[in-house]
């Protein structure tokens, strides 16, 4: 890894842990926060907008595995990760340079940054849980990771 990728990664992680102390109980406020801190050009939406826009044809956004995100955070690459739900409200995380975590017994996973309104332990992080922490073993199947063009 270069200078220019350990600088960048510094900065992705820097935003990160900004996001989530300016918004610790709200994902879509604090992926928008780290999003415009990165310079990225994109307007606020709620966790199931954003994955809509993700998903969409046109949004300049296509999608990586999560192993893949791992490595691109590692190199300072924006990647948004997220489910959105039929029932309420998404979820959104921002994934984050560093080595992988452990998480349960499904082995080591990227770490992540967000928010959250909700109370689970595993959706709130700086940068110290994994992108596998906010969702349940059936929700984690269904999570996909997102970076742009």
């Amino acid at each position: 890894m270069g200078d220019d990728d350990k600088e960048k990664a510094k900065k992705l992680a820097a935003a990160g842990a900004a996001g989530y102390r300016a918004f610790p109980n709200d994902c879509s406020h604090s992926i928008w926060s780290m999003l415009r801190s990165l310079g990225q050009d994109e307007p606020y939406r709620t966790a199931n907008t954003l994955m809509t826009h993700l998903q969409s044809k046109d949004s300049g956004w296509h999608q990586v595995t999560v192993q893949q995100a791992g490595e691109l955070a590692n190199h300072g690459v924006v990647v948004v990760g997220g489910l959105a739900s039929q029932s309420g409200s998404g979820h959104v995380v921002m994934v984050m340079p560093g080595p992988p975590l452990p998480s349960s017994s499904e082995g080591s996973f990227p770490r992540s940054a967000s928010g959250a309104a909700s109370s689970w332990p595993g959706a709130h992080s700086s940068g110290e849980k994994t992108v596998r922490d906010p969702w349940s073993r059936p929700d984690w199947a269904r999570v996909t990771f997102w970076t742009r063009d």
